[in-house]
């Protein structure tokens, strides 16, 4: 999952199409990274929960019927992110930064 608080004008949580790379693994050396960004439910044993019964187990799954848009990452250094955002737009359609992209020092 990945949330954003301005994407497209409103925050959002979205999956992301193929779940990698696990953003735990991404590091300096890792470059760009680009994340498409899809819907995703929530399963109770295979089937979609209504979200108005109590259940245990829920799993979410990616719903891959639309791509709301594209987020790009690299970290350039070990505490400093780069972050740009492309709603409506698929991986195919984003090759790198623009002048919009944001920089993140945690």
């Amino acid at each position: 999952m990945i949330s954003l608080g301005t994407f497209d004008g409103g925050s959002v949580q979205l999956a992301v199409s193929g779940n990698s790379p696990d953003p735990a693994t991404v590091t300096v050396a890792s470059g760009l990274v680009t994340y498409e960004l899809v819907d995703y439910d929530y399963f109770v044993d295979g089937q979609r929960w209504d979200r108005q019964s109590y259940a245990k187990g829920l799993e979410a799954r990616n719903v891959q019927s639309r791509v709301h848009g594209v987020v790009l990452f690299q970290l350039i250094e070990d505490r400093v992110l780069k972050v740009e955002t492309f709603p409506g737009k698929t991986a195919t359609e984003v090759s790198g930064f623009t002048d919009a992209a944001l920089l993140y020092e945690r």
